[in-house]
């Protein structure tokens, strides 16, 4: 029979705060606890995650705590705000860019004229975040939960949303990010 290790290496992953450029948490702790005891183990931070030693023994009773401050967006003329309170965006690199943005040229054609056809097309001059609002609050108007027709489309999932009306979590996250996409808003989905 195999002895296991008397110690092992636990990362735990970290959430990005705004101090990193992401926009949507302020602040992040995470805590390793023993829980029979609660005693709280000794962590290091390390890149993009926080490190522990553990013993063998104690990771059956272990527990990660993680306690984040989740920030609202608020969207409103610059001239309605001091300077102090604009959050700049992250500039994102090339690399991120290509890999956030509308990548079929012809899908993204497409998506452009349905959501024109329906008003929801993006303005001139209009900031990545209020097109991102605009689109976020059209989801929530007049459409249907519909498991089934998402199924159906599972091929062409982006466009589903908007020419049907109807869709699942995943039409619904794929209409929003790809809708966008076609309008040069980097954006993905996160899991």
């Amino acid at each position: 029979a195999m002895m296991p290790a008397p110690m092992y290496v636990m990362m735990v992953p970290r959430l990005k705060t705004i101090d990193a450029g992401h926009g949507c948490f302020s602040e992040h702790t995470i805590r390793v606890l023993q829980s029979h005891t609660g005693i709280q183990l000794d962590t290091e931070p390390f890149g993009d995650f926080l490190v522990a030693n553990v013993r063998s023994h104690h990771i059956k009773n272990l527990v990660v705590e993680h306690e984040y401050t989740s920030r609202r967006v608020r969207v409103q003329p610059r001239s309605a705000i001091s300077g102090s309170e604009i959050l700049p965006a992250r500039k994102l690199s090339p690399e991120e860019l290509c890999n956030n943005l509308a990548d079929d040229l012809d899908q993204a054609s497409k998506l452009r004229s349905i959501l024109e056809s329906q008003g929801l097309g993006r303005r001139c001059g209009e900031r990545d975040i209020a097109y991102a609002v605009r689109i976020g609050r059209a989801l929530c108007q007049g459409y249907t939960y519909d498991m089934p027709i998402t199924e159906q489309y599972i091929q062409s999932l982006p466009p589903l949303i908007w020419e049907k009306r109807r869709g699942d979590c995943s039409a619904f996250n794929a209409g929003f990010v790809y809708a966008l996409r076609a309008f040069g808003v980097p954006a993905r989905v996160l899991l």
